[in-house]
This record gives structure tokens, C-alpha cells and sequence, in this order.
């Protein structure tokens, strides 16, 4: 099973950058020049919206796709009791889509009441369009079931001991990863192992922790990721959680797996578990039919053996000083554990306060070259790491001024200025402004972090300001929606890029993190129109989070989901499953049938989004299609927090 290569966001950097500027002007050519063509009577309209639906109060907003934008067409707003309670005119063209479908038209729904509607569109007393069904309610009631389904779905990818049978029918699985041998860092060439692996002696207990996606690897660097977003959300927005007892507990499996693989005596943390590609003689992970975990377990593989390392699952070690990503993210996540179980569980926290002190004083910070990330590179091409190493100082002088009764000591003092001198090293640094908020970029986090300790704690000086802090986020955010702007659906990043529901809800996430900072709501429009496209109102009018409305990804690339779960979108489901979603042409080509070993999806040939393919990319719902529907770690926990945040919890 291939993991495909997610390279961060190159767009260009600064909105001064020529190459964004070519990206937009192309971009507006594409859109202009397409409502040029004759329409085709052929093509049938479709109405896209937000399958979740809109806060109470707020101005809801349907599109609608079409050849061309029809003259004296008018929509209707009917509740789900037949009811008609708003008709309108239809707006102006936001231009084009793809050759097919040439215009897409605002349906400006207004404020409507508490209730459950569909959206007609209708000429002549013909209905040309029908939505999906949609609510209005409270933001919370809206958003907290998502924010448990996010946390549901990083229960079901546990592993070891502690499966929830009741989630997709998960046994106890790689038991035999509590005694995990420790293995030197695997070369590579390309995706293909090269040579042997090299043992180092001595074993680790690696047992339990998440699944990284849709496979059976388990990663530092996304549990770490996933963990920071839960253990933030946990701490800053509790009432978003439907039952902040479970989420708590999930942060406490994910934070007891961390700290296992970190060992501060001999500075060795164990970044990954299990292999993903192998070679002629040792087989990985994704060189095995598809298969159920627990099978691993099973195996009798001998020593010598070529399927030996998928039941003995090797831990991947680095000893002395640590990567810096992986430094400063797992220093943040044991931070933020000190802080949400402080009160809870003091010796836990204290725990963690001591692995964060302890790995972030580990951190490589000179002559840094390639990341460590996983093996081969290429699964997570992670680049930037003073971002990382911002958030990790911050949350350690958080938590060490929450430990001293909320008390800015001198202790905290120290790792906030050091907080800051990365965040200038970061702003200095010639990645900035070439992502957002995604796994490969933390800045956004980490700059609000340390915003919120300017506003409350006067020191000393630091080597960043309040100003360049705030106006870095508003340069990636000004990026974004100057592309947002050339989009008719109004998402701020290109589709052929990949990790599309990433970076979408990243921006979401990072949009009201500025807000909040700057006391605005500068952003409050572009970052609901970044759900709203995740939740459906995008071209192939799929969400792309499992059980979110009534159209979602049925086909996950995920073993456990395909194998155990339903395919038709009813039963048992991956619920709360994130995947990326639309991808480009070139990702997409050639993937062929099902994996060896996996349940066909779809069960009958064609595909129903091809009509709406454009700008580059497509989006395909079927099991081989890995850039669309594999789910991971890193795009629910950003769901949790994206849809937490949106919650007003």
C-alpha cells in the first residue's frame, strides 16, 4: 500500500513573489476564459453546500454548478416539512468551473431559522437542482458531534492491547511491539530499502499508540502532531467536546505512547515502528496483501525470514541529538500533557514537564540538514523546523508557570525568550511564508502561543514583537485569500497540490487563531468558507469527512475500514475519518484496482465525480485512490480542532 509523498505547499512564498503572481493571474484567465464557451443543455445543474450546515444567526450560502448561469432562475429554501420559507433571485456568476461547467452562481440563502432544509433551484416552474439536506442550529450543536467523531476515529486507529471491539471489530493487535528490537536508521534509495537492517541491541516497548493512516506504521512525528491539537483543544475549548472524558482519555493513550519512546537517560527516542517499504528480501508493511492487524501477530515468521520484520516489527532509534522537528513538536505535546493533567494526574505531569525539558534540550540545532521524519524521507518530506522548536519552548513556559500556580516565573521566563529567538529565526527563514498550518508547519500554532504570553506577561524584551508575529500570520493568510478569491468556491489553496482537506481546515484553524490574536474578525468569512468547502461545497459536492453529511467518501484507502467496515456508507463506518480529497492528475493516474487482498470499491466500474474534475485535479472515491481517500492522524486531529474552534466551545 504506497503512502503518497506529502510535500509541503510551494506557492510561492509572499504576496510579492512573482511566482504567486503568475499562479494568480492564471488562475483568473482560467475562470474568466471559461464562461467564453457555448453552454451544453446536456449538462446537468447541481447545488453544493455545507453538509453540515450554518450557525444559527450566521448568512448561509449554497452554489450552483452549471453550464451556463440560467436566465430567470430562482431558488427556494424548503424545510424538511415541504415548507418553502425563503425564495430568491439567483446571484452573479463567481465565474467558472471546467469546461463542463462554466458557471457557478451564489445562492444567497440569508439568516434562517433553527431547522433542517434543502435548496431547489427552479426555471419555469421546473426544478432544475436540488441540494443536499442541511441544518441550522447552534454552532456547538452543529460542530461537537464532528469534534467526537475526530476523537473517535483516533480510537479505532489504536493499537496493541487497549482496541475498542466496538469500533470496525479491533482485536488486540502487534502485541509483540512491547518488546520492539532497536534498529539504526534504515537507508533508502528512492522508496526501496537498501541493504539490511542494522540492530543496535536492547528492545523498547513500542506497543500501543495510533495507526499513522491507512496502514499499520506508527510515527513520532504525526502522533505527535495529532496529540498537540487534541491535548490544545482539550485544554483551551473543553465544553467543544461532546464527552471530554473520552477525548481525555485518548490524549492520555496517544501521550503514554510518546513518552515510552523517548528515553532521556540515553537521549534515544524511537521515531517510527514497523516498516512501510522493504526490497527483494525483507518484506514491509505495504508489501503484504491487505489484512487485518492482528493477523501480524500470527505470522510464525523465523529469523532470516522475509516476512520476519512484518510480525517482529522493528523500532528505528536515533541516538544524541535529536532532529529538531521532532524535538520541538514532542516537546510541545509533553508540555501540553503537564498542563491538561495537572490537576488530574500530578505525577503524569510532572512526568511530562521532565521528557519536554529533557527531548527539547536534546534538539540538533546546528548543521540541522535533512529532517528525520520517517523512513524513506519521502512518506512525510517534512523541511521547516524553527516552527517546531517556537512551540515546543512556549508550551514549556506555559507549563511551567501553570505549575507554579500560574505564576510567570523565571524558569518560564527563560524558555519563552527562547520561544521568541526561534520565532525570529523562523520569520528569517527562507520557508517562511511557503505553507500554512499543516503537519508540516506548526508556525500558526506556535505564533498564537506565544501571542497569548505577550498579553499577559510583561518581562522583558524579546527578540520578536507582538506586530511581526501578527503579521506573519496575516501574510500567509493574505496569500490565501488572494487565491481564495480566483476560486468560485472560495478555498484558499490550489487543489493539484494535494492534502486539499489539510490545508483547508489548517487554514480555517490558522484564520481564527489570527482573529482571536489581532481582536478582529478580519478572517471570520475565509476561514468559514474553508469548512464549508471540507463539508461539501466544492465542486464534487462530497464532504471529506466520514459521516459528515449525506455524501462522503465510501472507498477509504484504509485496511481496517475496507476490510471490516461497510463500503455503501451505511453500517459499521471509519467515523470522523479525514482524508485529503481532491488531488492532481498526475497523483491519480494509473493507480489501477483494488490492493491485493482488498475488498472492491466502488463495487461497479465509472466514476461519478469525473464530470467535475478542474484546475489540475481530481477527486476519486475508491479504494486504490490513496491521494484522495486515505485518511490519516494528522487531518482529524485538525478536524478536532477546526471544528472545536468553529464550535464556540
Amino acid at each position: 500500500m504506497p503512502r503518497l509523498d506529502r510535500r509541503p505547499w510551494r506557492a510561492g512564498g509572499s504576496l510579492r513573489r512573482p511566482a504567486l503572481l503568475a499562479t494568480l493571474a492564471a488562475l483568473a484567465v482560467t475562470a474568466c476564459g471559461a464562461q467564453t464557451r457555448p453552454a451544453d443543455a446536456r449538462v446537468r445543474p447541481q447545488v453544493r453546500v455545507d453538509q453540515i450546515g450554518f450557525a444559527a444567526g450566521s448568512d448561509a450560502r449554497a452554489l450552483l454548478l452549471a453550464a451556463a448561469a440560467p436566465q430567470g432562475a430562482r431558488f427556494a429554501v424548503v424545510r424538511a416539512d415541504g415548507a418553502t420559507v425563503r425564495t430568491g433571485a439567483l446571484g452573479r456568476a463567481l465565474g467558472g468551473w471546467n469546461g463542463r461547467y462554466r458557471a457557478v452562481v451564489p445562492l444567497a440563502l440569508g439568516a434562517l431559522p433553527r431547522g433542517s432544509y434543502r435548496v431547489e433551484v427552479t426555471s419555469g416552474g421546473r426544478v432544475l437542482a436540488t441540494s443536499p439536506s442541511f441544518r441550522v442550529d447552534a454552532a456547538a450543536a452543529l460542530y461537537a458531534p464532528f469534534v467526537g467523531n475526530a476523537v473517535r476515529f483516533l480510537r479505532a486507529q489504536r493499537d496493541g492491547a487497549q482496541v475498542d471491539p466496538s469500533l470496525l471489530a479491533r482485536r488486540p493487535s502487534h502485541l509483540l511491539d512491547a518488546h520492539a528490537a532497536r534498529y539504526a536508521a534504515p537507508v533508502y534509495r528512492g522508496e526501496l530499502l537498501a541493504g539490511a537492517l542494522r540492530p543496535l541491541g536492547g528492545t523498547v516497548d513500542a506497543s500501543g499508540g495510533w495507526f499513522d493512516a491507512g496502514d499499520y506504521l506508527k510515527f513520532f512525528e504525526t502522533a505527535s502532531f495529532s496529540e498537540v491539537l487534541l491535548l490544545q483543544t482539550l485544554r483551551d475549548r473543553p465544553s467543544a467536546f461532546p464527552d471530554p472524558a473520552a477525548a481525555r482519555a485518548e490524549a492520555r493513550f496517544g501521550i503514554d505512547w510518546l513518552l515510552r519512546m523517548w528515553d532521556p537517560r540515553r537521549r534515544r527516542l524511537a521515531y517510527q515502528v514497523g516498516i512501510g517499504d522493504g526490497n527483494a528480501h525483507v518484506l514491509g508493511a505495504h508489501d503484504v496483501r491487505w489484512h487485518l492487524p492482528q493477523s501480524d501477530d500470527h505470522l510464525g515468521a523465523r529469523p532470516g525470514s522475509a516476512a520476519y520484520y512484518v510480525e517482529h516489527r522493528p523500532a528505528f532509534v536515533t541516538s544524541g541529538p535529536v532532529s529538531p522537528n521532532l524535538a520541538g513538536r514532542g516537546a510541545a505535546a509533553f508540555a501540553l500533557c503537564a498542563q491538561v493533567f495537572a490537576t488530574e494526574d500530578p505525577a503524569l505531569a510532572r512526568r511530562c514537564l521532565d521528557a519536554a525539558q529533557t527531548l527539547f534540550g536534546a534538539a540538533r540545532t546546528r548543521r540541522v540538514g535533512r529532517l528525520t521524519t520517517a523512513a524513506p524521507y519521502d512518506f512525510y518530506a517534512e523541511q521547516e523546523w524553527r516552527d517546531d522548536l517556537e512551540l515546543g519552548a512556549v508550551e514549556i513556559a506555559r507549563a511551567l508557570a501553570a505549575g507554579a500556580g500560574g505564576q510567570y516565573t523565571h524558569a518560564a521566563a527563560i524558555y519563552r525568550r527562547t520561544a521568541a529567538r526561534w520565532a525570529d529565526a523562523y520569520l528569517r527563514s527562507p520557508l517562511d511564508g511557503n505553507d500554512t498550518l499543516n503537519l508540516y508547519d506548526v508556525a500558526a500554532l506556535a505564533h498564537g502561543e506565544l501571542l497569548w504570553t505577550i498579553d499577559r506577561w510583561d518581562d522583558a524584551d524579546l527578540s520578536v514583537g507582538r506586530g511581526e508575529l501578527l503579521a506573519d500570520l496575516h501574510d500567509q493568510l493574505a496569500l490565501a485569500s488572494r487565491l481564495a478569491a480566483r476560486d468560485p468556491f472560495g478555498l484558499g489553496y490550489r487543489y493539484a497540490d494535494g492534502d486539499v482537506g489539510q490545508h483547508a481546515l489548517g487554514l480555517a484553524l490558522e484564520a481564527r487563531i489570527y482573529d482571536t490574536a489581532a481582536r478582529s474578525s478580519s478572517f471570520a468569512a475565509f476561514a468559514q468558507r474553508q469548512l464549508d468547502v471540507v463539508l461539501g461545497a466544492n465542486a464534487w459536492g462530497s464532504s471529506w469527512i466520514v459521516g459528515a453529511g449525506t455524501a462522503f467518501p465510501r472507498c477509504l484507502h484504509h485496511q481496517v475500514a475496507n476490510l471490516a467496515g461497510s463500503l455503501d456508507g451505511r453500517g459499521p463506518l471509519l467515523l470522523g475519518a479525514a482524508v485529503p480529497g481532491p488531488a492532481s492528475d498526475a497523483a491519480l493516474r494509473g493507480l489501477g484496482g483494488a490492493p491485493e487482498g482488498a475488498r472492491r470499491c466502488p463495487a461497479h466500474a465509472g466514476d461519478p465525480y469525473a464530470p467535475f474534475a478542474g484546475r489540475g485535479a481530481r477527486f476519486v472515491d475508491a479504494v486504490a485512490a490513496s491521494p484522495s481517500v486515505e485518511p490519516s492522524d494528522d487531518a482529524a486531529a485538525l478536524a478536532l480542532a477546526a471544528f472545536a474552534q468553529a464550535s464556540g466551545g
